[in-house]
């Protein structure tokens, strides 16, 4: 495990979604070996593709770590992460450090674009349903049916309005902030009309 984190793992526990044990041992059988089949194959058949032979599978599992028993395994994963040791990303083949600058800008820039349009959004229809009782009328039941769409199922309508890419990523945080801003701007300035 000297060079061989899963990133999706280490990002998950930094971001406080689960626990170290449960994200360490996820796709691992009992007896602490990565199983062997497809449906979840282990490290080394992923880096070497399907053509991999047994010696290189057993070669790179001895310089990720992955031969020596589960409790090392772990903690050599828990002394990296203390570490801030991502190790090397099975994918690019880069470290995962190195991944994580190339990319923050980016998402930090995305996340931002979608809070600053899902701000304007909810806040601008909150003010009007609020302040106009005919956009309030024409609007709310629509409101509402949208807000009790589930959070997944935007994903794969974002997916299929948008394509892949950064702009389905930013419609689900323009979704994740309007509803919350529209229905608080909404409440504050009917509260303030009854005053």
């Amino acid at each position: 495990l000297r060079s061989g984190c899963d990133r999706e793992a280490v990002m998950a526990v930094v971001l406080g979604e689960h626990d170290t044990a449960s994200e360490f041992g996820r796709d691992r059988t009992g007896t602490g070996r990565w199983p062997q089949s497809h449906e979840h194959p282990d490290p080394a058949s992923v880096m070497l593709g399907e053509r991999a032979t047994d010696e290189a599978v057993e070669r790179i599992n001895r310089e990720l770590g992955l031969d020596q028993p589960i409790y090392l395994q772990y903690f050599y994963f828990l002394r990296q992460l203390a570490t801030l040791d991502l190790g090397t990303s099975i994918k690019t083949r880069k470290p995962v450090v190195d991944d994580i600058q190339q990319f923050l800008p980016a998402t930090i820039e995305l996340a931002t674009a979608g809070i600053i349009s899902g701000i304007f959004i909810g806040v601008s229809v909150g003010l009007m349903m609020g302040v106009w009782r005919s956009v309030d009328n024409a609007l709310s039941v629509m409101v509402q049916v949208l807000r009790a769409i589930p959070p997944i199922t935007w994903i794969g309508f974002s997916i299929l309005w948008f394509g892949l890419g950064s702009r389905p990523a930013v419609f689900i945080i323009v979704i994740g902030v309007v509803f919350p801003m529209l229905i608080s701007t909404y409440q504050g300035v009917r509260q303030v009309d009854q005053i």
